[in-house]
């Protein structure tokens, strides 16, 4: 089978619905080898044989998921019960992530997408954090379980992102050769990097305070400024987005999301500001600002959690 052969057939059936997305990757491992593109053919495998705890995952795989227990309360069981991260023990708070990390085979998550229920799936600490949560409520509850609850359409998103992906990925292929051209190993890999990284082919780097760099060159040109924020500003843009609350149907969205304005703000005022927890609290935000949902409230969460950001990278080195 000829390089392309291998693009043909995939510009062909990549389109068609009625095609398996396992086997359109593994259509992918094909081409990766032939066009011995490194990249395509460990993203192709990664996707049909799952990923591990050291491997980067793609953003589709990372979704924001909401944390529930069971338990007792006095002679009630209570089961699927909304719990907030301000709820938690303060110790812990922080540790507990508010997004779950999808590793596992394509197949398998299609799936989970096809299940009748909600997936249910429980991170190795929240069996101690359900005993230690219990030892601080009253002596009639107990917290049995911690589980993040993922609905089915969301776990069909991921998949259907992935055969998005895909087929992106085959385009950005496609557009660089023609009809006859057999594609490089380098236009291949530049693919990859361009459609499932969300990176870029082309990186340029300008610092604005000297004017050095340059800007606006390749097709896929990457611009990187330097500007500095300050502090107040961050604090100022939280305010902003505290105006945005209201407009969260969900009582436990919005409390969610206030706990964790609240955190910023603390790391960002604190008086030895650390950058790793300034960055995590920001991601943590703009994770639960994009489950809770509303245009203006991501578009403030976007403008909070760029200036938290740029103000931690002003505290390394």
């Amino acid at each position: 089978m000829s390089n392309d052969t291998s693009l043909r057939m995939l510009r062909n059936r990549v389109l068609d619905e009625s095609e398996t997305l396992a086997g359109l990757l593994r259509a992918c491992l094909m081409l990766g080898s032939e066009t011995r593109s490194d990249a395509l053919r460990e993203w192709a495998a990664l996707e049909l044989n799952g990923y591990s705890n050291e491997d980067a995952l793609p953003t589709y795989r990372c979704i924001p998921a909401g944390l529930f227990a069971d338990g007792t309360s006095g002679n009630t069981w209570f089961k699927g019960q909304r719990i907030g991260t301000r709820q938690l023990p303060a110790e812990v708070r922080d540790e507990v992530p508010d997004s779950v990390n999808l590793r596992q085979p394509i197949e398998e998550l299609e799936q989970l997408a096809n299940q009748r229920d909600s997936i249910k799936m429980s991170m190795q600490g929240f069996p101690m954090l359900a005993s230690l949560w219990s030892r601080e409520l009253s002596m009639y509850q107990t917290v049995q379980t911690i589980y993040y609850q993922i609905p089915r359409e969301t776990m069909a998103g991921v998949v259907g992102k992935a055969r998005t992906a895909l087929v992106g990925l085959v385009a950005e292929i496609a557009a660089n050769v023609g009809d006859d051209e057999i594609p490089s190993k380098g236009q291949v890999d530049a693919a990859v990097q361009i459609i499932v990284k969300g990176g870029s082919s082309d990186t340029y780097n300008v610092d604005v305070a000297t004017n050095n760099g340059v800007i606006g060159q390749g097709k896929h040109s990457e611009q990187n400024q330097s500007i500095g924020v300050k502090a107040a500003e961050v604090v100022d843009l939280l305010k902003a987005l505290r105006t945005a609350l209201p407009d969260v149907a969900d009582d436990g969205d919005r409390s969610d999301v206030e706990q964790a304005i609240d955190d910023l703000q603390d790391a960002i005022t604190a008086d030895t500001p650390a950058p790793e927890v300034i960055k995590r609290r920001a991601g943590a935000l703009k994770r639960l600002a994009e489950r809770a949902g509303g245009v203006a409230l991501q578009t403030a969460t976007a403008a909070a959690t760029t200036g938290a950001i740029d103000l931690a990278s002003q505290f390394v080195g």
